[in-house]
């Protein structure tokens, strides 16, 4: 028979050449008429726009055609630039550093900072409770949002994004009421310091969440723009207008807070013409079964970050009037591996990126059958990528160091060897988080919150032991093993996902 008409376009199976990336070569007749026909190509259309006389002849007339072609080499991608995963990383933790960095420059923080000690002690305790009452909520309301973001569901991201904000914001001041009220009545702090714990538990609860809305839309670098322009804020207020320090820093914050949703409502508007006006529908009981172990490790993650410092304030106040006192010489040299924690932590996105660039890579590399060597090169890679970061932590861990030596911060053995176990527990933390990420990726969210809860558990032990028996310095060891124990317990976890990586991978 006659080959195809001139002037009729091939159908898209024997396209080859335009769709070289996602063409494979057919097995047979049988697979190549099928494919003839998914492509609209039936007997009728076969005789009268080809000149064959079935789709069968059709076929059996290109087939050797095409198994004669040699496969067009797929265009190489263009090499992923991996400073910008590590940039995308470390932006979470830029406003800490921003932080750092300008309170020892200027001595103006967004909270905390030249206070008496009683009031030192209120700050950080309701810095320590803003975190765990809103951990679990940012954790679910950005994975929702990630979730229809992704989909190109903007217009649901937006209303599921108030909606959290909304739910949470009013869980929080419920709880703050309510810690407010039992400290009161129990006679945990005077009633003075209480106001003022409740104060920034509230306004810095609502900070986190608001910055939350931020990170919805993978715009960390925003986050530090609303917390230096919240500090430069403090320093107006308080050394340009004379306010005291604590309601500048309280007006800053909730400024900040609101800065922020604005900010975000302003992406989502902008999106909000390319998605279609489908109205969000919450299921509360849906919700808790998708998102508890999300919610769970938002809570439990913090838990494990703060029980150390909580251990150190609460240690040796027997003489102290009130049942915490804030030890600002063990958050100075803490601080140091919080520094180095930040040059570390851009390291995890870069990991992860990579990891699933790896995937994509090994999926069409390796034949269906040949699952046992799939597995076994993604956890080659995961021991690759995990040797890869260990001069990170040796670098920044030696340049925090020197930093704090030369500058003064060291005075004396105590803040030495509480600044060595901080620089030595954050790299662990680190490796946790990649661990938790790569469980998360894998649908194995659950895994990652039992190891945050079992690290926290060792966490409390360990400082509460240590900080008893050794003093108030010794309460690092806890957070230090705390993040080893998080390391390999989220690091087993991974390697048995990865032993099934086939079937998570697919499941998630």
């Amino acid at each position: 028979m006659n080959n195809s008409r001139e002037g009729r376009p091939l159908p898209r199976c024997l396209q080859v050449a335009s769709a070289a990336e996602h063409w494979n070569a057919p097995l047979d007749t049988r697979d190549l008429a099928t494919r003839l026909e998914t492509d609209g190509v039936t007997d009728d259309v076969a005789a009268s726009d080809f000149g064959y006389t079935t789709t069968w002849d059709m076929a059996e007339a290109w087939l050797p055609r095409l198994l004669a072609l040699q496969p067009v080499e797929r265009a190489r991608e263009k090499r992923h630039a991996s400073w910008r995963d590590y940039a995308t990383g470390i932006s979470f933790a830029l406003p800490l550093l921003c932080s750092i960095v300008v309170f020892t420059l200027f001595h103006v923080a967004l909270w905390g900072g030249d206070l008496s000690s009683e009031e030192a002690a209120a700050v950080g305790l309701g810095t320590v409770v803003s975190f765990l009452l809103t951990g679990g909520w940012v954790q679910a309301m950005t994975r929702r949002g990630h979730f229809f973001m992704g989909t190109k569901q903007f217009r649901r991201a937006e209303q599921s994004t108030w909606h959290w904000m909304r739910l949470s914001s009013s869980v929080l001041g419920v709880s703050v009421l309510m810690l407010f009220l039992m400290s009161s009545y129990w006679g945990w702090l005077p009633v003075r310091l209480g106001l003022t714990a409740a104060a920034f538990s509230a306004a810095l609860g609502f900070l986190w969440l608001a910055t939350g809305t931020l990170h919805i839309h993978e715009r960390g670098v925003m986050v530090v723009w609303v917390t230096l322009g919240g500090i430069a804020l403090v320093g107006i207020l308080h050394q340009a207008f004379g306010l005291p320090l604590l309601p500048s820093q309280l007006l800053a914050i909730v400024i900040s807070a609101l800065a922020s949703l604005a900010i975000a409502s302003h992406f989502f508007t902008q999106q909000l013409e390319k998605s279609p006006g489908v109205p969000f529908q919450s299921s509360l009981l849906r919700d808790i079964y998708n998102l508890w172990p999300y919610f769970t490790y938002g809570i439990l993650y913090y838990i494990l970050l703060f029980s150390d410092r909580l251990m150190a304030w609460t240690a040796g106040t027997y003489a102290s009037a009130l049942l915490i006192e804030f030890r600002g010489g063990y958050e100075s040299a803490l601080n140091i591996g919080l520094l180095a924690f930040v040059f570390q932590v851009g390291w995890v996105h870069y990991a992860v990126a990579g990891f699933y660039r790896k995937i994509a890579e090994a999926e069409s590399h390796y034949d269906i059958d040949a699952v046992a060597e799939f597995r076994d090169s993604m956890r080659r890679y995961y021991w690759i990528r995990l040797a890869w970061f260990t001069p990170i932590p040796l670098a920044a861990g030696a340049l925090s160091f020197g930093i704090a030596y030369l500058a003064g911060y060291l005075k004396g053995d105590t803040a030495t060897m509480i600044a060595l176990w901080s620089l030595g527990g954050f790299p662990f933390l680190v490796v946790g988080l990649w661990n938790v990420s790569l469980l998360f990726g894998l649908n194995n969210a659950s895994k990652a919150t039992a190891a945050a809860a079992m690290a926290g558990v060792v966490n409390i032990c360990t400082g509460y032991i240590a900080s008893r028996i050794g003093g108030y310095p010794y309460a690092v060891v806890g957070f230090t093993v705390g993040s080893i124990a998080f390391a390999l317990l989220s690091g087993v976890f991974s390697l048995r996902a990865l032993r099934r990586l086939d079937y998570f991978h697919f499941n998630s």
